[in-house]
């Protein structure tokens, strides 16, 4: 009571400071939102293209309605879905400035009319036919007009139409700057002149490992030098990290291996005594193929498996990473060709296939009681190009027609009969008129049941215990190295990765990979620094751990010119090769090929008949500095020594014929130019747009 009276007397107190308790909570929630990028952050911009909001409410609803039954994984809808948005916002700004739009006529016409969007082409097609499905654009057409659409397929039109309108945009700016392009006759000529003017040349190439690594030494001033007179191609675009990081692979073990040949091999009786073989290989993971298979086709089993009986085991044995057996179902011999026709009624829906199996039920029934003939029948309702020829598919060998229609016509069906069958193209009525028999070669009929050879829960865990003691052990990245040379594992290397990347290289594309990414730019991750958790992948087939990775922060280069100590392993070799080049240069005296080939133990190589606009030559590879060089020479000139990517070359030009230059202010030549110039705004206009745009992204802080 006394208590009670306490918190009675000091009530108004005791408000204030429940208030500044809730208010500190929810303070905490909004810093939290805020930093996590949460729905309850009050500012929800996504990114901004010149000033203009990309709502992440918006992205989230676009990615609900048109992609919410996309194959694609989550980080791949993501990234399209933003580059929409961002192209958006530029072609619409573009358009605002140019005057253009997209009228209501002109939207029914790329939507529903004879002048379709790609867009529409891609969503609408029929896939039987490889046409757009104009029955369904008619029904949502007729729908939209007697607003009795579903909301579902409201609110997709709504998101998809958003796409048409910046896709018709993004055709007329393109069409208009495409049209502005013209071949001036000095870039005709010259681009003849590149295409055929050909050069023929002796050359001879020293390699750097002729100078020993101990003769050169690389000092951060040639560092230097050589990232100032090259820095346009080490300039980089955005801020970007590289990770290292040491995997441990999770491998199945003997003893796991072992123990799935142990459950294989309990198998085995019951196996054997089923007489309802589908039925036990469909509880047992296994499967029946319809065919019969040669012994070609049966790797290193052939033997074992033709010299059993029919109805016996064979196993288990090892077959591409799984443990499997085999029971021999039957054999017969195999015909070298079959000659067959058939009419194929197409179909893919559920009712397209029932209304097609009747029409096929139908035809099959008029040929049998002799009312019709089938190469007449094939010719009024066949729908594949066969129809023109009574139905005649010619003589077939085995495995060139679809599975399916296969195992029909070379295992099942006799000369004369009539079949019907199913495949991916729609319902078959066939027949065989002949099988041809040569090598008279058996082919076998099985069922197996397989199990795959993956690594038990205790092998994972002994795995990742090694992991885990060895991250405990190794803080930095010094000495991650340093010990992982010394345990037979390497420290990998994945270059320029993007603060919004999902894709780490070799480790693939995952909800990891991102983890990684986003530890790598947390404002505490410094270089040098290893990521205290120990990451998990899985494989994407058979979903089992299979490695464990260490990560850590090997560099960061910032968008702009990179300092030398964010690139240096990256330009080391390259300016180490320069110096060695250098020296080679100054050892090679003599201008005779056969010379210097006898000093430096290199061979003469010879190149024909190539054009300056050939960027890789058979056998001399990428050598832009060599082909400049003897495209610059005249016929029996020999060169001084050249510094190239792969060592040091003097070439001897030994043919230069003059192109005929008749051809040369040839129309079809300038239209030829300027199409290829005209095809590539397409590709590359909107590329330069976001270029010179700025573009803020904070995708980070939400996905």
């Amino acid at each position: 009571m006394a208590l009670i009276s306490k918190i009675r007397q000091k009530s108004g107190l005791l408000i204030v400071l429940i208030a500044l308790g809730l208010g500190g909570f929810i303070l905490m929630d909004i810093m939290d939102s805020k930093k996590t990028g949460g729905l309850m952050n009050s500012d929800s911009t996504l990114g901004k293209v010149n000033g203009n909001k990309i709502d992440y409410k918006e992205f989230g609803e676009m990615e609900r309605v048109l992609y919410a039954n996309s194959q694609a994984d989550s980080y791949t809808k993501r990234f399209n879905i933003w580059n929409y948005f961002v192209e958006n916002a530029l072609v619409t700004e573009e358009a605002n400035k140019l005057g253009l739009g997209v009228g209501k006529e002109e939207k029914n016409e790329v939507e529903f009319g004879n002048n379709l969007s790609n867009i529409i082409l891609q969503r609408f097609q029929d896939q039987s036919t490889g046409q757009v499905n104009r029955e369904q654009l008619a029904q949502i057409k007729q729908a939209i007009e007697s607003n009795q659409l579903p909301k579902e397929l409201k609110d997709f039109w709504f998101e998809q139409e958003k796409e048409v309108v910046k896709d018709r945009l993004q055709t007329k700016i393109i069409s208009m700057v495409s049209k502005g392009i013209y071949t001036p006759t000095w870039m005709m000529e010259q681009n003849f002149l590149d295409m055929n003017q050909k050069v023929d040349f002796n050359y001879v190439k020293v390699t750097y490992d002729k100078v020993n690594d101990t003769e050169v030494k690389v000092t951060d001033e040639d560092l230097k030098a050589y990232l100032n007179e090259y820095k346009s191609q080490y300039k980089n675009v955005r801020e970007s990290r590289k990770l290292g990081f040491v995997s441990f692979p999770v491998k199945a073990s003997s003893a796991d291996t072992a123990k799935i040949r142990e459950e294989l091999a309990k198998l085995i009786p019951d196996f054997q005594a089923s007489t309802k073989d589908s039925s036990f290989v469909a509880t047992n993971d296994g499967t029946i193929d319809e065919g019969y298979f040669p012994k070609s086709a049966l790797g290193t089993i052939a033997d074992s498996a033709f010299s059993h009986s029919n109805g016996s085991i064979v196993g288990p044995y090892y077959e591409n990473g799984t443990i499997a057996i085999m029971k021999v179902l039957d054999r017969m011999v195999i015909a070298d060709s079959v000659k067959s026709r058939h009419i194929l009624i197409q179909a893919k829906t559920p009712a397209d296939i029932t209304t097609a199996q009747k029409t096929i039920d139908s035809l099959k029934t008029a040929i049998e009681k002799g009312t019709a003939r089938f190469d007449s029948l094939a010719t009024k309702f066949g729908q594949d190009a066969t129809a023109a020829k009574g139905g005649d598919l010619g003589y077939a060998a085995p495995g060139r027609m679809v599975k399916e229609f296969n195992n029909l016509i070379f295992f099942k069906a006799e000369k004369g009969k009539l079949y019907t069958v199913r495949t991916q193209f729609g319902v078959h009525l066939v027949e065989v008129t002949d099988k041809k028999y040569g090598k008279n070669e058996m082919g076998l009929k099985f069922a197996t049941v397989k199990r795959p050879i993956v690594p038990s829960d205790e092998t994972v865990a002994l795995t990742e215990d090694l992991a885990r003691k060895f991250l405990e052990g190794n803080r930095t990245i010094e000495s991650l190295t340093k010990e992982a040379d010394k345990s037979g594992l390497r420290l990998e290397l994945v270059p320029n990765v993007g603060e919004n990347d999902f894709s780490l290289g070799q480790l693939g594309s995952n909800q990891t990979s991102r983890d990684i990414v986003k530890w790598m730019y947390d404002s505490k991750t410094r270089v040098g620094d290893v990521s205290p958790e120990l990451y998990q992948y899985q494989d994407q087939a058979l979903y089992y751990t299979n490695k464990f990775v260490i990560a850590c922060l090997k560099g960061i280069q910032k968008a702009g010119i990179p300092d030398i100590a964010d690139i240096k392993e990256d330009i080391e070799p390259v300016v180490k090769n320069l110096k060695k080049g250098e020296i080679l240069k100054a050892k090679i005296k003599s201008k005779d090929l056969n010379a210097i080939s006898s000093e430096f133990y290199a061979k003469v190589d010879t190149v024909k008949s190539v054009a300056f606009a050939q960027q890789f030559i058979q056998g001399l590879g990428n050598e832009p500095k060599v082909m400049a060089k003897a495209f610059g020479m005249e016929a029996g000139s020999v060169s001084d020594p050249i510094i190239g990517t792969g060592g040091v070359y003097v070439i001897n030009v030994t043919n230069k014929p003059a192109p005929e230059n008749q051809m040369m202010n040839n129309p079809a030549i300038r239209n030829s130019m300027s199409m290829s110039m005209k095809n590539q705004v397409k590709s590359r206009l909107l590329g330069a747009m976001k270029d010179k745009s700025e573009i803020k992204d904070y995708r980070s802080k939400f996905f």
